[in-house]
């Protein structure tokens, strides 16, 4: 269950947390610093299947929610700002 902070958040608060992650940790040697909300995060090679279950676990870990194999659809993965109603919707569950 999400603790009460993480249900606290916003889709941008979320949005801006998931970003910093990309770009520390899954693309710390590519300049991505221009990476917005809605840049397509799959067709544009930004993160590709290995690195998006690294996100996955990230999201699980700093939010306290459940990804389930059947969230990984290219309409949860291909923007932040999809990622962060991913874990909106899942904060409310």
């Amino acid at each position: 269950m999400a603790s009460r902070a993480n249900r606290n958040v916003n889709a941008t608060e979320i949005s801006e947390q998931l970003r910093d992650y990309i770009l520390s940790d899954v693309l710390s040697s590519t300049d991505m610093s221009h990476l917005g909300a809605e840049d397509d995060l799959l067709a544009g090679g930004i993160i590709d299947s290995m690195s998006a279950a690294r996100l996955a676990s990230h999201m699980e870990e700093r939010f306290e929610i459940d990804i389930s194999p059947t969230d990984f659809t290219f309409e949860n993965f291909n923007t932040l700002n999809a990622l962060a109603e991913l874990v909106l919707r899942k904060l409310r569950q």
